[in-house]
């Protein structure tokens, strides 16, 4: 299909642009940083910042057939992050379908057995790409919201005297956590709507750092099979079930005989 749009942008002067999930992922991590910092921020205020970001990042992309060019990350507070994530694509992909946009995902295997993925989509115009990507990141960034935890720590007073959210267990500054923990009585982790996951009572002297990252582990997010690693999950049980069934054939065969 990149072959396809190649020879029509030429004769309709179409653009084709590359929308990667690590861009994606860049645009929606900004965003859920600045809300961390700024935790009073109004929904406007939040659509503002994503709107600026998004805009910076359309605006480094040339609208002309051929141009791959990836976001200026001079000056900027976004990072490009080196994540494989196939459900980010989906979302491109689905986002680029209802919005009538041809879009073809291009799936690469990485050297560590996972994949990476590229939308190479077609747009008429820079405010197309713009949409695309809001509302890629606005999605992306809600489900990241959903899946984001908080550890708080107490002191005597039933005052929080540290308190961090994270997706996954390395998000948390461990270090500030045990200096923390020096006046810490209890602990608790919070899912995004508040509700308690898990607490527990700090021992003075015991390793506070191992009991929340053993804590924070088990809340990891699961990771979601491929496609192809489904397929191939079923294929296995497919064969297990056959061999079972052989087994039981042969099982009987020989009752049979014996009688």
């Amino acid at each position: 299909m990149v072959d396809e749009l190649t020879q029509e942008s030429f004769q309709t002067g179409k653009a084709i642009v590359t929308v990667s999930v690590e861009l994606i992922q860049s645009i929606a991590e900004a965003c859920r940083k600045s809300e961390q910092v700024n935790p009073n921020m109004t929904n406007e205020q939040k659509d503002n910042v994503l709107n600026k970001v998004v805009d910076f990042v359309s605006s480094n992309y040339k609208e002309t057939h051929g141009s791959l060019k990836a976001f200026n990350k001079d000056g900027m507070d976004i990072a490009h992050l080196d994540v494989t994530d196939e459900r980010t694509a989906d979302i491109i992909k689905d986002i680029c379908k209802k919005s009538h946009i041809p879009v073809d995902m291009k799936e690469t295997p990485r050297a560590d057995g996972k994949n990476s993925f590229v939308a190479f989509c077609e747009v008429k115009n820079v405010d197309q790409l713009t949409a695309i990507l809001k509302m890629a990141s606005e999605q992306v960034l809600e489900e990241q919201k959903a899946i984001t935890k908080e550890v708080v720590l107490f002191n005597e007073e039933e005052k929080p005297i540290f308190s961090q959210e994270f997706v996954r267990d390395t998000d948390i500054d461990y270090l500030k956590l045990e200096e923390a923990s020096l006046k810490g009585v209890r602990m608790e982790i919070k899912d995004s709507q508040g509700n308690v996951l898990d607490k527990d009572d700090i021992v003075q002297g015991e390793d506070i750092k191992g009991k929340v990252k053993e804590k924070a582990e088990k809340l990891n997010p699961k990771k979601k099979k491929s496609l192809s690693e489904t397929i191939k999950a079923k294929k296995e049980l497919a064969k297990k079930k056959d061999k079972n069934r052989q087994r039981e054939k042969t099982k009987q065969k020989s009752k049979n005989q014996s009688r």
